[in-house]
């Protein structure tokens, strides 16, 4: 399969010759190399949300990745309130489900001391 002249997908189909010599051992294989959480870019968050029913532009364009489990992400500091909207959607990638759609916000609270206290260093 190509997506944007890049193969995304191939497949191959062989006879294993010497099963003894390919078998994959799971000790041999290391989970999580060096601790380094597999990540997506800007581009694969941004495919993910418009599956998902959301399409952005401009502003609301900010996240620059985050881990595949959602727990960690780098958000792109404009100096406005869309820091906190793509916070607030790097929450929701980080449920599982395909369609966990919400489209609006009714009401948030946020204790700005402790928030500017925790991201501080962060946006320094």
């Amino acid at each position: 399969m190509v997506e944007r002249s890049a193969t995304i997908v191939t497949r191959m189909i062989r006879v294993v010759k010497n099963l003894w010599k390919e078998k994959i051992f799971l000790d041999m294989i290391k989970e999580n190399i060096d601790n380094k959480e597999e990540k997506l870019n800007t581009e694969d968050i941004y495919k993910e949300l418009k599956l998902r029913g959301y399409q952005y532009n401009g502003l609301f364009r900010s996240m620059h990745n985050i881990s595949v489990s959602g727990s960690k992400g780098h958000i792109k500091w404009k100096k406005n309130w869309m820091y906190l909207y793509n916070y607030l959607k790097i929450l929701m990638l980080s449920k599982q489900e395909a369609y966990n759609c919400s489209k609006e916000m009714y009401n948030i609270r946020l204790n700005m001391i402790a928030w500017k206290e925790s991201i501080h260093p962060i946006i320094e």
